[in-house]
């Protein structure tokens, strides 16, 4: 088949999404109701990586324009039923009705009948398909990058991780994987269909794979025929394969999605020992707070007094590092104890760090407030102004975030210009010392030798946009971390 004939399905199926739009539209109040009435999703990402086996991601799907009819007659009940007896990881529901003869009735169906994570597989294009998808019970959707263009990837990632959905994001070549990644996508899906022929060749997921970070949870799409194609793919470190036609066709799907099931993956994920703790701080989206995470996060910051470049609602910021379990830090200046204290509930802080002129007894008050750890920001010009800081709160806090003084607190603070061996001897024996203030990852290891701190602290130097942290350079970050652990 000829590329433009092969493209040109694409896009007839993406402009018939677009034209559905406006029908959806005159939905919004409905499925905004729905979505808020559904149950919390299950977490399709984390089912993925269970046990020592390749995941599986079983498809329910009556056709395609490529294949045909594959199983028109299906129960999605109790082909969901099957599968999650056979010991698959997770479902995949084709709700495309003109092309895959599926919809959301299929969904509904299959993930009642299961406990199954189940991903909304359709060609999602605008945030009315992602408050469609929740509206309908499902757990995680699809992003397929080749049919969105620019920021709308972005968006639609940034929403669909607001709704609490998890996000399948899938590539089919090296740039797209570049985009992937660049989002901070969690969970990427190589799918190995040549959209200018619809031939599948596993080697696709095989040339990309070694481009792919530890922290992302690799799915190998199409082409997935039998266990020896499962086990090829495990062995090369693929976590997870999404199979359909090659089950659907079987005489009983559940037997054959047994048979993959059963297959072990190899380890890709490093096992560096942890250097120092590391907290990432103003942290102002989902997407930064997971990735973060994943990457090993002692602490995840955010500034949560008003009027600073990176400052964030408390109550914004709980949503944002829902679905996280790193120690939370709420970082105030100069909040009266009482508005330190609420703001510090709503968020969910585990520890308090304050940037301000509060005085010792002020500090104390906010730590007797609640069940958390008050640090103090220090600002220091030399070792004399640190002395002076750590003399005053030495009573009141548990650590100090030390850095340069210039800067304003909030908005990346400046290099330490104190002796590396002083700071230690200032500051009281049994505080953390959390090292920030112009670390990057090109001297974030060379800082950590010299200081020797029990945390570093950064923000400014993994930005490279506002409003964001750079996927690339917080990888980055946490491998220089994560390299100085093998030499302990």
């Amino acid at each position: 088949m000829a590329e433009a004939s092969a493209l040109g399905i694409l896009a007839e199926i993406a402009a018939t999404k677009r034209a559905e739009l406006a029908k959806l539209a005159s939905r919004r109040s409905e499925l905004e109701e729905l979505a808020a009435a559904a149950r919390p999703a299950r977490s399709f990402a984390s089912s993925l990586l269970k046990g020592d086996r390749v995941a599986v991601i079983a498809e329910c799907k009556r056709r395609s324009p490529g294949a045909g009819p594959i199983r028109p007659d299906l129960d999605p009940a109790r082909l969901a039923a099957s599968y999650e007896a056979a010991g698959v990881s997770c479902m995949s529901v084709l709700t495309d009705r003109s092309y895959f003869g599926g919809s959301s009735k299929d969904l509904v169906a299959a993930r009642s009948a299961t406990r199954l994570p189940t991903l909304r597989k359709d060609f999602t294009l605008d945030p009315l398909h992602l408050l469609e998808a929740r509206a309908m019970g499902a757990d995680a959707v699809l992003l397929i990058v080749r049919i969105l263009p620019g920021r709308l990837l972005d968006d639609l990632h940034r929403e669909a991780l607001a709704l609490g959905l998890d996000v399948l994001v899938e590539v089919h070549d090296g740039e797209e994987l570049d985009r992937a990644l660049d989002l901070g996508a969690e969970l990427v899906g190589i799918n190995n269909r040549d959209l200018s022929t619809f031939t599948t060749r596993l080697d696709t997921t095989l040339a990309l794979l070694e481009r792919v970070p530890d922290d992302v949870t690799l799915v190998s799409e199409s082409g997935i025929r039998n266990a020896a194609d499962v086990a090829g793919l495990g062995e090369a470190g693929v976590d997870a394969v999404l199979v359909g036609e090659s089950v659907l066709r079987a005489d009983d799907p559940g037997d054959a999605a047994r048979e993959l099931a059963a297959t072990r993956r190899r380890e890709r994920r490093s096992r560096l020992l942890p250097g120092p703790e590391m907290k990432i701080c103003g942290i102002q989206r989902q997407v930064d707070a997971r990735l973060a995470a994943r990457l090993g996060a002692s602490y995840l910051g955010v500034i949560a007094s008003d009027g600073f470049g990176r400052s964030v609602d408390p109550e914004r910021a709980a949503r944002m590092f829902a679905g996280t379990t790193v120690p939370r830090v709420a970082v105030m200046v100069d909040e009266p104890p009482e508005e330190a204290e609420r703001r510090a509930r709503a968020l969910g802080a585990d520890v308090l760090q304050l940037h301000g002129s509060e005085t010792p007894e002020e500090v104390r008050r906010i730590a007797d407030a609640g069940d958390w750890d008050v640090w103090k920001g220090v600002r220091a010009d030399g070792a004399e102004s640190l002395r002076t800081a750590a003399a005053r709160y030495a009573s009141s806090v548990s650590g100090f975030v030390v850095e340069g003084a210039a800067g304003k607190p909030g908005d990346g603070g400046a290099e330490l210009g104190v002796e590396p061996k002083l700071v230690r001897e200032v500051l009281p024996a049994g505080a953390k010392f959390v090292l920030a203030g112009g670390l990057v990852p090109d001297n974030v290891a060379a800082k950590t030798a010299a200081f020797a701190p029990d945390a570093v602290d950064v923000s400014s130097g993994i930005e490279s946009r506002s409003g964001g942290k750079d996927a690339g350079l917080l990888r980055a970050f946490a491998a220089e971390l994560a390299n100085l652990g093998t030499d302990v």
